[in-house]
This record gives C-alpha cells, structure tokens and sequence, in this order.
C-alpha cells in the first residue's frame, strides 16, 4: 500500500499537472492556486488547484493531509482529495459560486485504547462567495454539504501495525 507521503506528494504532483496544463494562458481570472486557512490552523497542510473551461464554468481539486501522529497512542492521520466543478453565475473566480464536488480519503483515528483505520468517499454540493481583493487576489467563503460512505475497521489494539499510513 502506498505510504500517506506519497500519496500527498501524488496530490500534489496532480496540481502540478492541472497548472502546467493551463500554462499557456495563466492569468488570475483563469487558472488559481488556493488554501485552506482552517486547515492549516489544525495543522493539515492542503493545496488545490482550479482552472477555468469556459466563461462561467471552472474546474478544481483540492488535496489535504494530515500525517502526524501527536502522543503515543493518539493520531488523527488522513488524506483527501476533492475534485470539483463550478459554476459562476457572473464571473469567473468573483461573486457567488455553486458547486458539485466528490471526496475520497482514508483515516487512522487512535486513542489510547482503540484505533478507527479505514477510507471514505462521496459528494454533495456547495456554495460560496468569492471576494475580489486585487487582481490577483481573493478571499473565498465556502460550505459544502454533502453525503460520505465511510468504510472502517475498528477496535485494533494501538500496539498493531497501522494499514492506512
């Protein structure tokens, strides 16, 4: 199985592509690059890439992980990604914005006692609002709701070998 290094070194390398694809005509109001505050506030580096098809119409996806483990016998590690295509009602990458995105992840949840090792999926649709601070620059509010599938192998003992990570 790949190692949670890896797989956010593949995520990111897929943003990569996605960027390097839009190159020939990479301007602020085609092709941007975003983050997640919250995320990096709960310590889960993330990164997404999103590039604009068509006059109201962008593409995009978003990578988060978390592979740290905190104290002996306590982790929250996971991995994401989460595609997703959206429509401006009147421009691209300003004002209000609808989506429908998709999402899948594995996880490794311990306690002291008990560990939740397993993987998720699904999708839903989301709204937000994107303001213009410069040119090249925007600050985006955003909530997604949505549906996920999670698959999950419970109550290993913390001493066995991890399977996602």
């Amino acid at each position: 199985m790949i190692r949670s290094k890896t797989r956010c070194t593949l995520a990111a390398g897929i943003i990569a592509v996605l960027l390097a694809a839009s190159m020939h005509e990479c301007k602020a109001q085609v092709t941007g690059v975003r983050t997640n505050l919250p995320g990096w506030a709960a310590l889960s580096p993330n990164i997404g890439a999103e590039v604009a098809f068509a006059e109201k119409w962008s593409a995009g996806i978003d990578a988060i992980c978390n592979p740290f483990k905190w104290t002996e016998g306590r982790s929250s590690q996971f991995w994401q990604v989460q595609p997703e295509i959206r429509f401006w009602p009147r421009h691209k990458f300003a004002g209000h914005v609808f989506g429908i995105h998709g999402q899948y992840g594995q996880y490794n949840w311990a306690r002291t006692d008990i560990r939740y090792n397993g993987y998720y999926y699904g999708g839903g649709l989301s709204y937000g609002y994107a303001l213009m601070l410069h040119e090249q620059w925007n600050l985006e509010f955003y909530a997604g709701f949505g549906y996920n599938r999670m698959e999950h192998r419970n109550r290993y003992d913390r001493r066995d070998e991890e399977i996602c990570f």
